[in-house]
C-alpha cells in the first residue's frame, strides 16, 4: 500500500508533470506527498565552489524558498495531504537520503529526455534513482503526463 510519495521537483517541466502526475496518484490512495528541491550551486572544473556574492546566494535561496512554496501549496488542493523541504547538495544524494529518511513508498519523479551527448556528459539523476532506489520508481515525461490514474 503507498502511504508517503517523494517527489523530487526541479522546477522543470518533467518534475511539474511527475508532481500532478503524483498528486492524482496521491489524491486516489489518499497518500501523503513528499516534496523535495535539492539545490545545488554550480561547480567549477577544479571543483571547487565558485565565488558568489552573499547577497546573490541570498536572493536565489529565498527566490527557491517562494517558488518551492508555490508548488508544496498547489500540491495541497482538494485535500492532498503535501509537505516540503529544500536540501543543500547533490541531488542524487538527497533524494535517496529523503525516501529512506521520510519513509517514502514510492518516488515519482521527472525526466528531462536529453539523448545523445548531452545525456552521456550530465548523466540522468532519474536514471540512477531506478537502478539504486529501494523503493519503486515512477519517471514522468512532460510531454507523456498521465491525467488520469
Amino acid at each position: 500500500m503507498i502511504k508517503k510519495i517523494l517527489v523530487p521537483v526541479d522546477f522543470s517541466e518533467g518534475s511539474l508533470a511527475a508532481l500532478r502526475t503524483a498528486r492524482e496518484l496521491a489524491r486516489s490512495t489518499s497518500a501523503e506527498l513528499l516534496l523535495l528541491h535539492a539545490d545545488e550551486y554550480p561547480v567549477m572544473p577544479a571543483g571547487e565552489l565558485p565565488y558568489l556574492p552573499p547577497q546573490a546566494i541570498e536572493e536565489h535561496t529565498e527566490g527557491v524558498a517562494r517558488a518551492f512554496a508555490d508548488v508544496v501549496g498547489k500540491a495541497k488542493q482538494d485535500g492532498v495531504t503535501a509537505s516540503g523541504s529544500v536540501v543543500q547538495g547533490p541531488t542524487l544524494a538527497a533524494i535517496l537520503d529523503a525516501a529512506t529518511k521520510q519513509g517514502a513508498d514510492m518516488i515519482v519523479m521527472g525526466t528531462h529526455g536529453r539523448r545523445g551527448f548531452r545525456h552521456l556528459i550530465m548523466g540522468s539523476v532519474a536514471e540512477r534513482i531506478v537502478r539504486t532506489a529501494k523503493i519503486p520508481v515512477m519517471t514522468v515525461r512532460a510531454e507523456l503526463q498521465v491525467t488520469q490514474v
